[in-house]
C-alpha cells in the first residue's frame, strides 16, 4: 500500500488570516522565541518620549498663565488711571474756566480749598472739599448762582473724588469722577493755586489738582480761568470773613481789532477812447487805515492820476482791452494786489460803465466794562467802495450813554463810546447800529456789552460807644436783663464796588425770660443805610436789648443763598 503525502492547505486569494501572525523576537540562540501583542502596554521608551512631550508642554502653559497674571493687574490700573482722569479733565476745566479771577487774600467766596466747606446745595454734604468753585451767570436778565464742589469721599480701605453741584442753593447733582485712590488718611488728592499778578494784587486765575494713585503714579489737570473779571456773586461762607476795603480804582477798556491786511478786489468797466474816467477802487482796509495806491502796466500812451483810493484814468483811441495792475499798502506795510481791466470802446458814442455801488457791511461786537465805566469800540464795519460811513445806535437801556466818534473823513473804522450807569445790574445788554454808505445802501448789526458786577468790599470801622449800658442798669428798668439802651450807638461803615444790597443785622434779645421780651426782640434786625457810612442804633423804649455781647453782622444778600458776611463786631451790652 502506497502512503500519499500530507496535503499542505490551500489559501484562496479572496480569503484573509483572521489573525496577525504574532512578531516574533529572536533575543538569542538558546531563547525561545517572544511575541508581543498590543494589549501588552506601552514599553518604557515610549512612556519616557511622552512624559517629555508632556513636560514641555506644562512648562509652555506655565508661562503663559503667568504672563497673563502679571500683565491683568497694570492693565487694571492702567485703565483705571485713564477713567480717573478722563472724569476730572471732563468737568474741572469747564467749572475753572467760568470761576472769574479773585485776590488771593480774600478769594475763599470764589475759590476755597478749606476741607470743611460746604457746598450750600440742599442737602448734605459728604466727604472732605478738595476744592469749592462758585460763579454767577446771567439767565434772561436774572442771576443764577452756580457751584461745583470737588469732594474727597472715605470708603474704607480706598477713596473717589465725586463733583457735587447744584444752582441757587437748590438740590445738589452728584458725579462720580474717578476710579478707587489710596484711603483719605494717605492725602491722595493735592490743591494748588494758580496764580498771577493784576494791577500789584496776587490774583488766583486756575487750579493744579494732583492725583496719586495705588501704584504711586502721579496724575495731574490743570486748568486756567477764562472769565478776568471779578463779576461773580457767591454762595454763603461757612464762617465770617473779615476783609479790609481796597481803594476804589476805574478804568477805560477799548477793545482793539489786530492789524490786518487790506482787501483788494479786482475791477471791470468799459472808457470812451481819449475821455478821462474816475472811479474809486474796490479795496479797503478792516481797520479803515488809509491805504497808499500804486499802479503798474500802465500803457505809456495813457495820462493817470491817484487820490487816495480814487483813480483817473484817461485811455488813448485804441480799441482794445487792457489789464491794469495796482496794490493797496496799509501804514504797517501790509500789502494786497488786484487787477483793473479797462475795455477802451470803438467809438466816443459808447457809454461809459462802472461797477454798481456795493452796500457796506457789518458784525457783530462784544465788549466788557463795569457799571459806571465807559468803554470804546471798534465797530467791525467796511464799505467795499470805501466810501465814508455814518453809523446810527438804536434805543439804549434806561440810564444808558452813547456817542458816535468819526475817527477819519472817509474812513470805515467808527468809534462809539458807550457808558453803563453806576447802578447797571449784570448782565450783557444789546445795542443795535447801522452803517449807511452816501448811496443810501446800509448793513445792521449788534454790540453787546457785557456789564460785570463790581464786587462789594466792606467791613465795619468801629462801634461807639463800647460797651453801652441798657436802662436796667440805671435804674430806669424793673430788674430786668432786657431793656432799652441809654444811649444811642453809632456804627461806621467802610464800602468800595457794587454794595446796593449790603445792610447791617443783628438780634437784640438772645433769649428773653416769660414777659420780658416779645418774638420780635428775639427776631435778628435788617437795618440798610443806603448809600450812607453811618447807621445809628437808636435808644428807643421799643427796642430792648438783652445784657452781653450782642452780634453785629455786615451782610450782602442777606436771606438768600449767595448770602456773604463781610465783617463783623461784638456790641457789649453791660
Amino acid at each position: 500500500m502506497i502512503e500519499r503525502p500530507a496535503e499542505r492547505p490551500v489559501v484562496r486569494p479572496t480569503e484573509r488570516p483572521t489573525e496577525r501572525p504574532a512578531e516574533r523576537a529572536v533575543v538569542g540562540p538558546a531563547m525561545r522565541p517572544v511575541t508581543r501583542r498590543s494589549r501588552d502596554g506601552f514599553t518604557l521608551i515610549e512612556v519616557l518620549i511622552v512624559v517629555t512631550i508632556m513636560g514641555v508642554i506644562s512648562a509652555a502653559l506655565a508661562v503663559a498663565f503667568t504672563v497673563v497674571v502679571r500683565t491683568a493687574p497694570p492693565t487694571e490700573a492702567r485703565a483705571d488711571d485713564a477713567r480717573s482722569l478722563l472724569g476730572i479733565s471732563t468737568w474741572l476745566p469747564a467749572d475753572v474756566s467760568a470761576t472769574p479771577h479773585a485776590p488771593e487774600t480774600a478769594a475763599t467766596n470764589f475759590w476755597d480749598d478749606s476741607p470743611g466747606r460746604t457746598t450750600g446745595c440742599t442737602g448734605g454734604d459728604a466727604g472732605i472739599n478738595l476744592v469749592r468753585l462758585s460763579w454767577r451767570e446771567s439767565v434772561s436778565g436774572a442771576p443764577n448762582i452756580f457751584v461745583a464742589s470737588y469732594r474727597l469721599l472715605d470708603e474704607g480701605d480706598s477713596s473717589t473724588i465725586v463733583r457735587v453741584s447744584c444752582v441757587n442753593g437748590g438740590t445738589a447733582e452728584t458725579q462720580n469722577l474717578t476710579a478707587g485712590l489710596p484711603p483719605v488718611a494717605s492725602n491722595p488728592a493735592t490743591v494748588t493755586w494758580k496764580t498771577s499778578v493784576i494791577d500789584g494784587v496776587v490774583n488766583i486765575i486756575g487750579v493744579e489738582l494732583e492725583l496719586t494713585t495705588f501704584d504711586g503714579d502721579t496724575l495731574r489737570v490743570d486748568a486756567a480761568s477764562r472769565n478776568p473779571a471779578e463779576t461773580l456773586s457767591t454762595l454763603p461762607s461757612a464762617g465770617t470773613t473779615t476783609t479790609t476795603a481796597p481803594p476804589t480804582t476805574t478804568s477805560t477798556t477799548t477793545t482793539t481789532i489786530p492789524n490786518q491786511p487790506p482787501v483788494a478786489d479786482p475791477l471791470d468797466f468799459n472808457a470812451n477812447p481819449s475821455v478821462p474816467v474816475t472811479f474809486t477802487l474796490p479795496a479797503y482796509d478792516p481797520e479803515g487805515l488809509a491805504l497808499t495806491v500804486t499802479l503798474t502796466n500802465v500803457p505809456a500812451t495813457w495820462t493817470s492820476s491817484v487820490s487816495g483810493l480814487d483813480v483817473t484814468l484817461t485811455p488813448d483811441d485804441v480799441h482794445a482791452d487792457y489789464v491794469i495792475d495796482y496794490t493797496v499798502t496799509d501804514p504797517g506795510g501790509l500789502s494786497t494786489s488786484s487787477t483793473i481791466t479797462v475795455k477802451v470802446n470803438p467809438s466816443t458814442t459808447t457809454t461809459t460803465t462802472l461797477p454798481p455801488n456795493d452796500p457796506p457791511t457789518a458784525a457783530p461786537v462784544l465788549v466788557a466794562t463795569d457799571p459806571g465805566v465807559e468803554v470804546g469800540v471798534n465797530l467791525p464795519v467796511v464799505d467795499p467802495n470805501v466810501d465814508p460811513l455814518t453809523v446810527t445806535l438804536g434805543t439804549l437801556p434806561d440810564g444808558w450813554s452813547a456817542q458816535v466818534v468819526t475817527l477819519d473823513a472817509g474812513a470805515t473804522a467808527i468809534d462809539v463810546e458807550i457808558t453803563p450807569p453806576a447802578s447797571a445790574s449784570p448782565g450783557i445788554a444789546t445795542i443795535e447800529y447801522t452803517v449807511t454808505d452816501p448811496s443810501g445802501a446800509s448793513a445792521t448789526s449788534v454790540i453787546d456789552v457785557d456789564v460785570s458786577r463790581i464786587p462789594c468790599v466792606a467791613s465795619i470801622q468801629s462801634v461807639n460807644p463800647n460797651p453801652v449800658a441798657n436802662a436796667s442798669k440805671n435804674g430806669n428798668g424793673n430788674g430786668s436783663l432786657i431793656a432799652p439802651l441809654v444811649e444811642d450807638v453809632d456804627v461806621t461803615i467802610t464800602k468800595s464796588g457794587n454794595c446796593s444790597e449790603l445792610v447791617l443785622r443783628y438780634t437784640r434779645v438772645v433769649s428773653g425770660p416769660t414777659g420780658h421780651a416779645s418774638d420780635d426782640d428775639r427776631q435778628p434786625q435788617v437795618d440798610t443805610f443806603g448809600d450812607g457810612i453811618l447807621l445809628t442804633l437808636l435808644s428807643s423804649s421799643v427796642e430792648r436789648w438783652q445784657e452781653g455781647n450782642r452780634l453785629l453782622q455786615l451782610v450782602e444778600f442777606a436771606g438768600l443763598p449767595e448770602e456773604i458776611v463781610h465783617d463783623s463786631e461784638t456790641l457789649v451790652v453791660e
